[in-house]
């Protein structure tokens, strides 16, 4: 090559430079002698940002200028890019760390991850951020998505500073399990890993990570935009009767979950709410019709409505899908009220209804539900008086059954034979429990009798094989032969104060139900992170502490199940600083 073709190589690369650094990237002009980065063509890697384009001075880098880049890895900003648009680097699979310079006058990173100069607001973490993640006390807001995407993040820790967190903060992160905030936090606050508000009125985000099934606080009142958005190995959730609201997304692209039971309370749901659940087959409303946004049930091509007729609103699709009445045959009292005598509704949770065609339900009619073998759960609400013989016996699948306050009577073999029954509510009324009521439920661990209750019938719980516990809240019942036959392993506990015990009882030992907390042994009081107590002498091997916030109206829920070892047990609370009082009492498992 002589000196003229080496010269003309030189020039030609020399050409080319400017022309590959304008390919790698779109632009916007300024005007005013600076651009924009409004895309990226490049090759990906480690991108160090370009200081000028075509001789523009770059000053920006646009809204999802980097959108969806896997091919990169690192991205290192200089001291003249002033301004960065929303999403620049959502969704960059492989990106580990953005760095930039220290000299710049607008932005900063710390660990790898974008803040604004004062380290006040996170902009955005790396697609690629893995593992756990605490943000940085004195950081106040977390920006618009800055988490979205983060798809190898499991856990993201929230200091006290942080007051403001942007919409699809969390989103899509698959394998986030768990959000945590401190409990000095002002405006935030968690629940087993899902991010609430202060109040614990509105659920935020649960975690895209988080499996199997999970229960809303019932101080939950609304479930916020994307709150349970892109949950896709969540089963279940149970929406408590308190929720009025479910927000945009709410549970969009839910795909394990393949029931939703709406209770009455929910008024209204957002656009798309249940969008993308593909594996939806059964939506079960238990009262009106909500108002609903668009599409509802977006791409749920297996999913059915169903409602109860005693409900208003309802046509012949619902939010795109089919409706199916939840059907109960009935007699009419002829004083207003009504008598339920059949059902022929699906396969789900039944709170069984107020009224049918303007009757009041007031009873349960013999033999009702016998045989509903797909029946699940059953909740009888306060209307109802009266429950008749084999209401629901041989209810093969039926799992939990809470009977109402104004129940008096639970009739004879009203379960009998519900061979899966493991948790039973027996209402604070209940007098008298009949022959047989409970015979041949084989798989009740444990059941709890209210001090109202003065007689059980002949075999009321006879061949309940796996009863380990029986709690009496009152004085010894009158108790019909074979009350207990075959219950080998059940043990009757008994309060102080209360007459009639005798050990045996009925065949079976007796033990004092008596938890006492230890005021004087070091551990009652505020400990690190938490308040807790040591408590003892409780008779039965496992207790429940349950909490409520106001005494006047309370809403206990539980928050441990406490295992004896020797006799006594440590409780901790971490999450009574999130409330204003807090009180606390035992009941049995």
């Amino acid at each position: 090559m002589n000196s003229r073709q080496g010269l003309l190589w030189i020039l030609l690369a020399m050409l080319a430079l400017p022309a590959a650094v304008k390919a790698q990237y779109g632009y916007a002009d300024n005007r005013d002698g600076t651009c924009t980065i409004t895309g990226y063509t490049g090759e990906g890697g480690d991108v160090v940002i370009t200081n000028t384009i075509t001789g523009l001075q770059v000053t920006g880098i646009g809204d999802a200028a980097f959108f969806n880049c896997p091919t990169l890895t690192t991205v290192a900003i200089g001291n003249g890019v002033i301004s960065i648009g929303r999403y620049a680097f959502l969704a960059c699979d492989n990106l580990t760390a953005i760095t930039v310079d220290t000299n710049n006058p607008a932005f900063s990173s710390l660990d790898g991850v974008l803040f604004d100069k004062s380290q006040t607001t996170l902009i955005q973490c790396p697609g690629a951020k893995s593992g756990a993640y605490t943000i940085p006390n004195g950081v106040t807001n977390i920006g618009i998505a800055a988490f979205d995407y983060c798809n190898s993040l499991t856990n993201v820790t929230i200091p006290g500073s942080v007051t403001n967190i942007g919409e699809y903060a969390f989103l899509a992160c698959h394998r986030l399990t768990a959000i945590t905030v401190d409990t000095n936090n002002p405006a935030y606050s968690s629940v087993g890993g899902v991010l609430l508000d202060k109040s614990q009125n509105t659920l935020i985000q649960c975690p895209a990570g988080k499996a199997g099934t999970f229960t809303i606080p019932d101080s939950v009142n609304s479930i916020g935009e994307n709150g349970f958005n892109g949950c896709r190995i969540l089963t279940s959730v149970t929406i408590g009767t308190h929720v009025a609201s479910l927000g945009n997304e709410a549970f969009d692209g839910c795909f394990s979950l393949t029931t939703a039971t709406i209770p009455a309370s929910v008024a209204s749901m957002g656009d798309y709410a249940f969008g993308g659940c593909t594996n939806l087959t059964s939506v079960y409303f238990q009262g009106n019709a909500p108002t609903l946004g668009w599409y509802p049930f977006e791409g749920d091509a297996k999913a059915t409505v169903y409602y109860f007729p005693s409900t208003t609103g309802w046509g012949a699709t619902f939010g795109g899908r089919p409706t199916v009445p939840l059907g109960y045959d009935y007699a009419d009292n002829g004083d207003g009220t009504c008598t339920i005598t059949g059902y022929s509704g699906g396969d789900i949770n039944v709170t069984t209804p107020n009224t049918i065609s303007n009757l009041t339900v007031t009873s349960i009619g013999d033999a009702a539900f016998l045989d509903c073998t797909n029946l699940t759960g059953v909740t009888i609400p306060n209307n109802v008086t009266g429950i008749g013989v084999c209401a629901f016996s041989f209810c093969s699948s039926l799992t939990s059954f809470t009977i109402g306050t104004n129940i008096a009577s639970i009739g004879h073999g009203t379960f009998t034979s519900c061979a899966t029954l493991t948790n039973v509510t027996i209402g604070t009324n209940v007098t008298s429990i009949g022959n047989g009521a409970f015979s041949f439920c084989s798989s009740l661990p444990s059941v709890t009798i209210p001090a109202s209750v003065t007689n059980i019938g002949i075999s009321g719980f006879r061949d309940c094989t796996s009863l380990t516990s029986i709690y009496f809240r009152g004085n010894a019942p009158n108790l019909g032969p074979l009350g207990f036959t075959n219950d080998n392993n059940a043990t009757v506990y008994y309060l102080p104060g209360t007459t009639n015990w005798t050990n045996p009882w009925g065949g079976l030992p007796t033990v004092l139900w008596n938890p006492q907390v230890l005021s004087n042994d070091g551990n009652f009081g505020v400990r690190t992170n938490c308040f807790g107590f040591t408590f003892t002498n409780g008779g039965s091997p496992t207790i429940v502490v349950e909490a409520c916030t106001n005494l006047l109206n309370p809403a206990w829920s539980p928050l441990a199940t406490n295992t004896l070892t020797g006799g006594s047990a440590y409780f901790g609370d971490p999450g009574w600083t999130n409330c204003p009082a807090r009180f606390y009492r035992f009941r049995s498992p």
